[in-house]
């Protein structure tokens, strides 16, 4: 296996609800993912952030961080979660404000379900 590394930095487009996603995971690959991390780095989340994994357009909620969180402070989620190919993770922030810069990192192992054939 090698490591893993997906981190989105988006610009929210609007003063609503707004959802970032990281790379899918490729054709005849397995990703274990250790750790997500979400940020706002230009002001506070007033509200809520979700992060979950999207699976054929299907979302799937694996934790809501509530209440205000300062601009770079970093919510995450810790723990192990297995990413098929085309999964990705998603984070939502729920009351984004025009301009903010959003950050998204998924870090962990990748594995090629075929085996190495070199």
């Amino acid at each position: 296996m090698q490591n893993y590394r997906s981190v989105v930095k988006n610009g929210a487009p609007t003063g609503a609800a707004t959802t970032i996603y990281s790379d899918r995971i490729p054709r005849g690959h397995k990703v274990y993912a250790y750790s997500i991390v979400v940020r706002d780095e230009t002001t506070a989340v007033g509200t809520r952030v979700t992060i979950g994994v999207e699976n054929n357009g299907q979302q799937s909620p694996l934790k809501c961080i509530a209440g205000a969180l300062a601009a770079l402070i970093t919510a995450d989620f810790t723990g192990v979660v297995t990413l098929q190919e085309d999964d990705r993770i998603y984070a939502t922030f729920e009351d984004a404000t025009a301009g903010d810069v959003l950050y998204l990192g998924v870090f962990g192992e990748i594995e090629n379900k075929c085996g190495d054939h070199r």
